[in-house]
């Protein structure tokens, strides 16, 4: 008989705090004289990009230093301008209840925690209460307490008539027909702890037409996160912040981002966007769309082409590919008012079911919100976090960032085994939002296609330092060609020309998958970008035909752009410290090097600036390439390429002819929005 074990990939963990611009203040970033002042002036023309892009883009300005600070709320600041002009009765009674949250003392604190709930510590220690402690932690789960605190994921499926509900953290290993059948006591009191908050479903009542897949979890396991104190215990600091700050309402709407009230914010902020379609030009998502299309397009092209692996082998990646899905901003089905209404609806309801003035209010009220979001999930309205379904929380789509999870389905029969893999990736309206004045065509490849290519890499990981969830892989690592190219990616990651001073150097095997992912995606990215630019103006010079004229950025063309816009978007400033810390401990490269590094292994870097033998980001000799290489006869020839011009302080710059330049011509409080995987992954 065929066993079915599903298999759910963790998102990055996610602690929230306050927005940086909250914890700076309001900032102004120009005189309105000087609002329009292009982003290329800010540029350090005294550094060569082939010496170091980073040093180029990322100034070591006090302007530059802002604008990477400010960078990633513009959606939410301006979507709260609108918002507050009506602000909603339940966001206020949210607000009211963190003024008097704030004032109590840490025992009544302690009482809400399991107020109306009965779970004591003292059951840890006896077996018999493991169904008691089971309901209660079904319970906590369906009012989305625990954040990213547990895996434990409680969902339900439904196809045609039949409905199949879940417990499970990893893998679900068994299944039955009805809940009195789990002999598990602890997992029986978490399905029925959750689904009895949703009476409406009638679970258990439908025999022959449900069925009941868990895991064979233990109480004790998750004493920590089941006992442990509430986000209004842990973060009172984070509620005094507003609660003396009402009058600032980027402050206070910055609740709505964390996990306990951030599926009713993310509705909010969607209303808003396109109830105002006219300042917040959603309609942008339709050509990123479009372009998540060509970046999963060109990643197929590239794996059919992958001559090293077996044609079974290329066909289960292809088939991968295929059923991946990009979101870019909010899914289609939620651009509709009529249901946005609908949905704030029923967390309103749920939100008036609490008393106004409860001694435990602001703890209501975020149950209540966990309520409502599971309730619109099991009634087919979902959360504009589509790829969050499975999960008791979700994030704010306000955040700068693209959201990846991903499921694995494995169905064994003798000794046939099939897998399926899904993978959804959502980039966030928050990271869209950048892109809605008129930034250069280069920069939505030099960013979005980049990042989401860069996703999808990421679960084609090069080492066997991440799980290798598609079957295919654990034998295509065996190819002579892939353990060349993981020893190219893994000896070029560690060379000395990354090292930190003083510090030390990086591990090219920590860094070897994410440096595979951001080199490959960038190559995708960059082919698709002069593929399409090139068709539509039908000219090889690099100009578009939205291009804008100024002296000030005349300097760059199209395809220097793409590289700009990318290094501009991970511009980090970071203390020493911080920097030494990405450098042993975090997979990804750190910031100072990160987009040098994608330089090197570019000709197509070298072509466009013209660069020298000798510089340090001339087209490396050896250059790694697994599925996309580039043609490095065609670019690595750099011999008539005009080089970068750079000037000393003070100089005079010598301007291209104008029909090579380009102006990005912004004003730069909305330069706002980088990348979070280029700073996370």
């Amino acid at each position: 008989m065929a066993k079915l074990v599903k298999i759910l990939l963790c998102v990055k963990p996610f602690v929230f705090r306050l927005p940086e611009f909250v914890i700076l203040g309001e900032f102004k970033l120009f005189a309105a004289d000087t609002a329009q002042q292009s982003l290329a002036d800010l540029f350090n023309k005294t550094v060569d990009p082939c010496d170091d892009l980073y040093g180029h883009v990322c100034a070591d300005s006090s302007v530059m230093r802002s604008i990477v600070k400010d960078r990633n709320w513009a959606f939410f600041r301006d979507a709260v301008d609108v918002l507050d002009v009506n602000r909603t009765h339940s966001f206020q009674r949210i607000v009211n209840a963190i003024v008097t949250e704030t004032q109590k003392g840490e025992y009544q604190q302690d009482r809400c925690r399991f107020e109306h709930m009965e779970i004591e510590e003292s059951d840890f220690r006896n077996r018999s209460k493991d169904y008691k402690i089971g309901y209660a932690f079904g319970q906590l789960i369906a009012f989305g307490r625990f954040g990213n605190r547990t895996n434990v994921k409680v969902f339900r499926e439904v196809q045609t008539a039949t409905s199949k509900y879940y417990v499970m953290e990893a893998a679900h290993t068994i299944t039955v027909n009805s809940i009195k059948d789990i002999k598990n006591d602890f997992v029986r009191g978490i399905f029925r702890g959750h689904y009895d908050q949703f009476p409406e479903l009638k679970v258990g009542q439908n025999p022959g037409y449900e069925s009941f897949s868990y895991e064979d979890l233990k109480a004790a396991d998750f004493k920590k996160a089941i006992m442990s104190k509430t986000y209004w215990e842990t973060e009172k600091k984070q509620l005094k912040e507003i609660a003396s700050n009402l009058t600032n309402t980027h402050y206070i709407y910055s609740a709505l981002m964390w996990h306990m009230f951030a599926g009713y914010g993310n509705v909010l902020l969607a209303h808003t966007m396109y109830s105002h379609e006219d300042k917040f030009n959603p309609g942008l998502t339709n050509d990123l769309e479009e372009l998540g299309k060509d970046v999963l397009r060109e990643i197929r092209d590239h794996v059919m082409n992958a001559s090293w692996m077996a044609k079974y082998l290329r066909d289960e990646t292809v088939a991968y590919l295929d059923r991946s899905n990009v979101i870019i901003g909010v899914e289609k089905k939620y651009r509709n008012l009529t249901l946005l209404k609908e949905m704030m609806d029923v967390y309103d309801k749920e939100f008036d079911r609490v008393e106004v003035g409860d001694l435990c209010e602001l703890e209501m009220l975020s149950r209540a919100h966990g309520l409502a979001r599971h309730r619109l999930i099991h009634f087919h309205k979902s959360s504009l976090m589509v790829p969050s379904v499975i999960y008791h929380y979700e994030y704010t789509i306000a955040k700068r960032d693209i959201f990846r999870v991903g499921s694995a389905s494995i169905v064994s029969h003798e000794d046939v085994m099939i897998h399926i893999y899904i993978c959804l990736k959502q980039v966030f309206p928050g990271f869209v939002y950048t892109l809605k004045n008129n930034m250069p065509t280069a920069f939505k490849y030099g960013s979005v296609a980049w990042a989401i290519a860069q996703q999808i890499f990421t679960l084609l990981g090069i080492t066997d330092a991440n799980p290798f969830w598609l079957r295919h892989l654990e034998r295509a690592t065996l190819a002579k060609e892939f353990q060349d190219q993981l020893k190219c990616y893994t000896d070029f990651y560690e060379t000395n020309q990354f090292c930190l001073k003083d510090l030390g150097c990086p591990s090219g095997k920590l860094k070897a998958d994410v440096g595979f992912s951001d080199v490959e995606a960038a190559r995708i990215a960059f082919s698709i970008f002069r593929r399409r630019e090139y068709a539509r103006n039908g000219t090889d010079d690099g100009v578009s035909r939205e291009a804008l004229m100024s002296p000030s950025a005349s300097s760059y063309t199209e395809e220097q752009w793409f590289f700009l816009g990318q290094q501009f978007f991970s511009c980090q400033f970071m203390p020493l410290e911080v920097e030494h810390k990405i450098m042993v401990g975090n997979p990804r490269p750190r910031p100072q090097i990160r987009t040098n590094a994608i330089a090197q292994q570019m000709a197509s870097f070298t072509k466009a600036f013209g660069c020298k033998k000798g510089q340090r980001n001339y087209v490396t000799e050896k250059q790694c390439a697994l599925y996309a290489p580039e043609n490095m006869e065609e670019d690595r020839n750099s011999d008539n390429v005009t080089p970068f011009m750079v000037i000393s302080e003070g100089g005079s710059q010598t301007a291209m002819p104008s029909s090579c330049s380009l102006h990005l011509f912004i004003p730069l409080y909305m330069m706002i929005c980088a990348y979070a995987l280029v700073q996370e992954s």
